[in-house]
């Protein structure tokens, strides 16, 4: 994806990524000659996607032309982190403390991992805000259409990003990504086993 940012830009490049991806759900509705009416709840969704994918992913698309996509990967999967917060401050879900505790350590990895990477003056800040925002965002509406639960986002692009793109991280940066991983783990630990029905 970082060629093709080079080569279109990002908001081209996410245009693009759109109306693949809208081509590609409308194909499959005609395929299964699915019924499409124009109702309420229909605009209501449809409004919706104007904040995820459509700026979702821009934000992120244009945070990566900054970025390196293995920080950018672990900033998104500090997702579910933040889908405890929102769901306790907007739906009044008090999570138990073990969960505001590892939410708390997969925030202090984040920061620990930016710490080394961000610039002043370079426009790494920027892209930091845009893709945290980013992330926020998406986990904001998952959090209003499906309610609070746990998941775990693979964080692939940080490994992707250091063996495939050579990105390199420091002793303190290496630290703040096991923190957060290990921390959105034991998140998606738990919440698995509270949603598990009782024996």
């Amino acid at each position: 994806m970082k060629r093709a940012l080079e080569e279109v830009g990002p908001l081209a490049l996410n245009v693009m990524m759109l109306i693949g991806s809208a081509g590609l759900l409308w194909l499959l509705i005609a395929l299964q000659r699915l019924p499409v009416r124009n109702t309420p709840s229909l605009i209501r969704i449809g409004l919706m996607g104007l904040l995820h994918p459509g700026l979702v992913l821009t934000l992120g698309v244009v945070a990566l032309d900054s970025l390196p996509p293995g920080l950018a990967g672990l900033i998104q999967a500090s997702q579910p982190a933040m889908i405890i917060v929102l769901a306790w401050l907007l739906l009044g879900e008090r999570p138990a403390r073990s969960l505001l505790l590892l939410t708390a350590v997969a925030g202090g990895g984040v920061v620990l991992v930016i710490g080394g990477q961000v610039r002043l003056g370079d426009g790494t800040l920027t892209a930091v805000l845009l893709s945290a925002a980013a992330a926020a965002m998406a986990s904001l509406v998952l959090v209003l259409v499906a309610g609070p639960f746990i998941s775990l986002i693979p964080v692939f692009s940080l490994l992707g990003g250091i063996f495939i793109l050579g990105e390199s991280l420091n002793g303190i940066q290496w630290l703040g990504a096991l923190l957060v991983v290990g921390a959105i783990t034991a998140i998606s630990r738990l919440g698995a086993a509270d949603a598990a029905p009782a024996g």
